[in-house]
């Protein structure tokens, strides 16, 4: 039966959600029940704060990543997330402001590391992304998303093989000859071949 072939007799056609949705809905109100229990919980907020952003709800993100930050526990990873709501909205010199501050709290925090790797290449500000990707290697060499990045990025634009040269050593420190990374892995296969 067609919308317009039902008779006003007819049930009303009521869309029934996803299992998946259900459960989102669940989980989320799961952390709003959390943080009307414990208002002041950096956690709730903080998870909360990633789930909407992670769902493209970047306004209401952005929101609670700032009344997460006002709380005592607040770490430099929200400003990352912080960062990552601005981006998502368009306001990317308040996104990379935002990620620089993280540094500025934490600098070895690889996340805001990539972040900023990640605005500059898309800028076309590629040393300054080999940099901070090369500086992500070297404040956690174990870190396989940061290694994997910077090797891409090698791979990516020849005139940057020296940041990736340079890097190597401690890559492969941290890694040896079998990474256990996928995405690594093939990166480091790829630009061995494409090295001989």
């Amino acid at each position: 039966m067609t919308p317009s072939s039902r008779s006003s007799i007819d049930p009303p056609v009521i869309p029934v959600p996803s299992e998946g949705a259900v459960r989102l809905r669940a989980a989320e109100e799961a952390y709003r029940a959390g943080l009307a229990a414990l208002p002041g919980s950096y956690p709730l907020r903080y998870h909360l704060a990633t789930f909407l952003l992670e769902r493209g709800r970047a306004a209401e993100a952005l929101a609670e990543w700032d009344r997460a930050l006002v709380l005592p526990a607040a770490t430099a990873a929200a400003r990352v997330g912080r960062a990552r709501s601005l981006s998502a909205l368009g306001r990317e010199a308040e996104a990379i402001a935002e990620a620089r501050r993280a540094l500025g709290k934490e600098p070895g925090l690889v996340a805001a590391r990539l972040f900023l790797a990640a605005r500059h290449e898309s800028r076309g500000k590629l040393v300054a992304a080999a940099s901070e990707l090369v500086a992500a290697v070297r404040s956690a060499p174990a870190d396989a998303a940061a290694a994997a990045s910077l090797v891409e990025l090698g791979l990516a634009y020849p005139a940057l093989r020296g940041h990736v040269e340079a890097s190597l050593p401690s890559i492969a420190a941290s890694f040896g000859k079998d990474p256990r990374d996928p995405r690594l892995s093939a990166a480091l296969a790829r630009y061995r071949v494409r090295s001989t």
